[in-house]
């Protein structure tokens, strides 16, 4: 059985169909851009923020699946990734120059949002169905969108493996923010993703906060409930306590991507005790 992703019954992303079978999508959005002054750096309001200017008139071009099987819903694109693409837009100041990591990565537009401001991007994924040379055809078709060029690094990572490449290690050291979209909708996946983000805080001295955006699921029985949120956020719980803690942010930020912005989106900040 195929499942799609319902973004594209709510917007027309002008989606055209090439030669392998995949599409391509245009994904508008205005884009802010800072601010420089004449000495070339960066200009700030009375209260420290970044001053940005409204940009129209920007899309991004994803290749992506219509539809697929529940193990590679990663080859389309869902609702938690544009949430991400708005909070990392709205904060720009918290990703310049900074290194930072995308678990999870599909098709590769949350990392090419943040290559606009970030030093490094570590876009990774499990490579299932052709993934990651999928991002890698997205990153070449918006490498105009990089702050430094080649600054998106395109790795394996899966969540239940014992061992990671000494490479994949050695960049994961040095990252100093972390964030992921769209992962929980599998109870053991959920399990993997919950080690792997204890391992990420060991591994990695430098990072400081992960960013989790989700769209909760509802089944209506006779009751209302998310079971696949609510199992991860017992199980994170559980695994975490005394390690990390989290907090569930206001998603009231300023959209800038054309979506359904639902109240079922979900963003957590993910932080050390």
């Amino acid at each position: 059985m195929e499942v799609s992703s319902e973004i594209y019954e709510e917007n027309d992303y002008g989606s055209v169909t090439i030669a392998n079978g995949n599409v391509i999508s245009k994904y508008r959005f205005n884009k802010p851009t800072t601010t420089l002054d004449e000495r070339n750096e960066l200009q700030h309001d009375n209260e420290s923020d970044i001053i940005v200017k409204r940009k129209k008139n920007e899309f991004i071009e994803i290749e992506h699946k219509k539809s697929s099987i529940l193990s590679e819903v990663g080859l389309q694109l869902w609702r938690g990734a544009f949430l991400l693409n708005d909070f990392i837009l709205n904060n720009p100041d918290m990703f310049l120059d900074k290194n930072v990591l995308e678990l999870g990565s599909g098709v590769g537009i949350t990392s090419i949002v943040a290559s606009m401001y970030s030093k490094k991007v570590l876009c990774t994924d499990i490579n299932i169905g052709g993934i990651l040379d999928l991002i890698r055809r997205n990153v070449l078709l918006n490498d105009h969108y990089q702050k430094y060029r080649n600054n998106i690094e395109i790795h394996e990572l899966d969540f239940f493996a014992d061992r990671w490449s000494n490479e994949l290690e050695k960049a994961l050291a040095d990252i100093d923010i972390c964030f992921v979209a769209d992962v929980i909708y599998d109870d053991d996946i959920s399990i993997g993703f919950i080690k792997t983000i204890l391992k990420l805080f060991k591994l990695s001295p430098k990072l400081k906060e992960m960013y989790i955006a989700l769209e909760k699921r509802y089944v209506f029985t006779d009751c209302v409930v998310a079971p696949m949120y609510e199992f991860f956020m017992k199980k994170f719980s559980q695994e975490t306590a005394g390690i990390l803690k989290y907090n569930e942010m206001s998603t009231s930020f300023k959209q800038y991507f054309d979506y359904e912005k639902c109240k079922e989106l979900v963003l957590i900040k993910v932080n050390r005790i």
